[in-house]
C-alpha cells in the first residue's frame, strides 16, 4: 500500500512542478527555494518561481497525508546551502557562494 501511495505522490509532484515551474523567470530575483516536507517526502532546495512557490508545498501536503498514510515518515536531512537562480527562463538551485 505504501509503495503505490508513494508512486501516486511522485506523479502528482511532477505535475505540480511542471505546472508551477512553467511560469518561468526573467531574473534570479524571480526565483526562490522551497523545502518539501510532508508525509511522503523531505526534499531540500526545490527551485520555483516566487509567484507560485507558496502553492507548491501546501498542495502536496494535503495529498501526501492520504497517499502515504501507511508509510514511515521520510528521513529529514541536512540541506546543503543553495541559492536560487534563473537559467534560460527556468528557476534552478545552484551552490551558494
Amino acid at each position: 500500500m505504501c509503495a503505490s501511495g508513494r508512486k501516486s505522490y511522485t506523479v502528482l509532484r511532477q505535475q505540480l512542478l511542471d505546472k508551477y515551474g512553467s511560469v518561468g523567470c526573467k531574473n534570479s530575483s524571480d526565483c526562490t527555494l522551497v523545502v518539501e516536507s510532508n508525509a511522503c517526502a523531505y526534499v531540500c532546495n526545490v527551485p520555483l518561481p516566487i509567484t507560485t512557490a507558496s502553492s507548491f508545498a501546501p498542495n502536496l501536503s494535503g495529498s501526501a497525508v492520504s497517499y502515504c498514510a501507511n508509510c514511515s515518515p521520510p528521513a529529514t536531512v541536512v540541506c546543503d546551502p543553495m541559492a536560487s537562480a534563473c537559467l534560460n527562463g527556468k528557476c534552478v538551485a545552484v551552490s551558494a557562494p
